[in-house]
């Protein structure tokens, strides 16, 4: 008997060690759900990159993997309250950051370039150089990350050098360029006294619905359009259950914003109809709304990151046409000058966070 259980316990064992190597994933272009990114390839321009890449292969790619990692996220979480995940990090009073490297870098002022901020800012003053010379209206939208607004629950270990960050140095230029632009810090900070502008954990990446509303809210102020109304939507929550692409549970309620009557009608024809051109193998996020209630209303051309992704909601009642066009697509100011002459619009509102700049972008 002794010895039939040590042969299971040996069969047992060896299953360990061979399962996850016959369950490796071998497959290309693959994305890791739980890394939001490609799995590695292998390289082999010599034996030294094809020993590092068949290492990092093999420790993303082998079977199991990501079952594992979420095992021993939740076991940490309970026991430890501790956070282990490539993307996020525990603050304070259960608050979640990014932990990536430069995202931390950019909080220690570690990633200063006044010769980089000199040229991003240059880059958006040519934008708005061509839309004023076309007549059109211009602004330029900063949105700050969470550890900008919730600066009191980023946590302790992490040196900060002095005072100015890489924001500071690009509003520096932004205003010897004059440029008509809208840095919103201000407005999360004075909204977060009354509402959540954030969320503690769920899409840590970008601000929830009641920052968008109020963010743009502003917005219209200072492109002219009338009062956006929290009349028009109607204003609950949702649970989320799990950290996004993840299965690591929070269960967090978040703000949830639904237009109460939508008149503007989406046309997911227009792109095709009017031959729009895009750079790369594929455009990046277009939408196309039109309001034949709102005829006489101006022209919007939004450029703009995830942060606004599905943000169409705040925007398309407001306006007679409504254009969102992800930034991804502005590789140059050539590719500006042709989307701006395509649309032909009546205002543009460029975005970006500060935890994304293109930074060569525009040299």
């Amino acid at each position: 008997m002794k010895k039939i259980g040590n042969i299971i316990f040996c069969l047992v064992f060896l299953s360990m060690l061979v399962l996850p190597f016959a369950f490796t994933n071998f497959e290309k272009n693959v994305i890791s759900e739980i890394d939001n990114e490609y799995l590695p390839e292998l390289e082999s321009e010599s034996i030294e990159d094809f020993v590092k890449s068949a290492d990092d292969y093999l420790d993303k790619r082998i079977g199991f993997r990501e079952q594992s990692l979420e095992l021993y996220q939740q076991i940490n979480d309970k026991l430890f309250s501790e956070m282990e995940h490539p993307n996020h990090m525990y603050g304070k009073n259960g608050h979640m950051y990014y932990k990536w490297d430069n995202y931390i870098a950019d909080w220690q002022h570690l990633n200063l370039n006044d010769e980089w901020a000199k040229s991003f800012a240059g880059g958006i003053k040519s934008f708005q150089n061509y839309s004023e010379s076309k007549n059109k209206k211009f602004i330029y939208m900063l949105i700050p990350d969470k550890k900008t607004v919730y600066p009191e629950h980023f946590p302790d270990g992490y040196n900060v050098k002095g005072d100015i960050s890489r924001t500071d140095q690009v509003l520096s230029y932004l205003d010897e360029y004059s440029v008509n632009y809208y840095w919103a810090k201000d407005t999360m900070l004075e909204g977060k006294k009354t509402v959540a502008v954030n969320n503690k954990k769920y899409d840590i990446t970008h601000w929830n619905e009641n920052g968008a509303f109020i963010v743009i809210k502003e917005l219209y102020s200072r492109i002219g359009l009338p009062p956006l109304n929290i009349n028009d939507y109607e204003v609950t929550e949702k649970v989320e259950k799990y950290l996004p692409n993840s299965d690591f549970v929070i269960n967090e309620r978040v703000p949830l914003y639904t237009l109460k009557e939508q008149k503007a009608i989406l046309d997911r024809g227009w792109m095709e109809k009017n031959g729009l051109k895009y750079p790369g193998d594929k455009i990046s996020y277009f939408s196309y709304h039109y309001n034949p209630e709102n005829a006489d209303a101006p022209r919007l051309l939004v450029i703009h990151d995830s942060y606004l992704a599905e943000k169409e909601k705040f925007f398309c009642e407001n306006v007679s046409e409504l254009f969102f066009l992800h930034r991804y697509n502005i590789y140059n100011l050539e590719w500006f000058k042709y989307y701006v002459d395509l649309i032909d619009p009546d205002i543009i509102v460029y975005e970006n966070p500060e935890r994304s700049w293109e930074i060569d972008l525009y040299k």
